[in-house]
């Protein structure tokens, strides 16, 4: 440790306890029928289990070459996903079979489907912790087949927060959220505390700064671990079911964290959620079963403003 600044760490810790191998301000405006690719006739209807959102679902019919449609001059893709297929072991267990999307800078996309259905297979592919069998992954423009170093990328352009947190025990919060640095952009450790404490700052959690998990809440933590997957300003985050461990109160305190950083930093969400509450706090909802791209659902906030959709029916 550096004597003149306790809070810093001066070297890295164990690098497998960092990202475990085995567990993986620009607005958004509202779309026109035509460019989300739905027709007049198809399915609208309001969720009984949040009023305030308008839902419109569109099944895709198991399409593995689907590709919502966009406006170039509007909407920037950060990631492409194209027919993607993942296997194992040994090719017997088909966890996905072919799935395509694409998700806008600046989106907050979240991901359902019953257990088995591939949501976590997806989540690792995309976080850079495997590698498909066939099919392409682009982030930030960038194609994945040509990253030199899955580790240095990684590091560099996506950001994780984990239901189980994986803060490590024997540090402290504000050497927790340091971690990441180490493979990024802040060599030095002045820069390191500094960008750290601007963190904890933005989590509300700077009063926390020399406590060591065990001392912090449930809640304490989850926010730790999400000023830690913004140590290197990732342009994508991934949240597996980041509310999975936290009371419906304090779930909802987090969600609405993960939305102020998202506004403030124009930042990019993929989501995996088992709840549905949670996931209707996105901007679209795509469902998988079976290795495959069942239905994508675009959420409306009618409050946000106004949009070009006609009168909805309730039921």
């Amino acid at each position: 440790m550096n004597k003149d600044s306790p809070s810093s760490l001066d070297y890295p810790p164990d690098h497998s306890l960092v990202y475990p191998i085995d567990y993986p301000p620009m607005p958004l405006r509202k779309l026109s029928l035509q460019e989300i690719g739905i027709s007049e006739h198809q399915k609208i209807s309001i969720l009984p289990l949040n009023p305030d959102k308008i839902v419109r679902t569109t099944p895709l019919m198991n399409n593995e070459n689907f590709m919502p449609s966009t406006d170039s001059k509007s909407m920037e893709p950060i990631l492409i996903v194209r027919g993607i297929k993942k296997s194992y072991p040994d090719g017997r267990v088909n966890a996905l079979k072919g799935v395509s999307f694409s998700v806008q800078r600046g989106e907050f996309l979240s991901i359902m489907g019953p257990s088995g259905s591939g949501k976590s297979t997806l989540l690792n592919l995309l976080g850079t912790l495997d590698r498909p069998d066939e099919g392409e992954i682009f982030i930030g423009n960038e194609s994945l087949k040509s990253a030199k170093s899955f580790d240095r990328f990684r590091a560099l352009h996506i950001g994780f927060v984990f239901q189980s947190f994986f803060l490590l025990p024997t540090l402290t919060a504000i050497e927790n959220i340091q971690i990441p640095m180490f493979e990024g952009r802040y060599k030095n450790a002045r820069e390191r505390l500094q960008k750290a404490e601007n963190l904890l700052e933005s989590v509300g959690m700077m009063h926390r700064r020399n406590h060591r998990p065990n001392q912090l809440s449930v809640g304490e933590r989850q926010r730790i671990a999400l000023a830690r997957s913004l140590a290197n300003d990732p342009i994508l985050l991934l949240a597996d079911e980041p509310t999975g461990n936290l009371d419906s109160h304090t779930a909802e305190d987090i969600l609405d964290l993960l939305m102020q950083i998202r506004k403030d930093r124009a930042l990019t969400i993929v989501m995996v959620t088992h709840s549905a509450e949670v996931a209707h706090r996105a901007d679209r909802l795509i469902v998988l079963r079976d290795g495959l791209l069942e239905e994508e659902t675009i959420l409306v906030h009618p409050n946000d403003g106004q949009t070009d959709l006609p009168p909805t029916t309730t039921k």
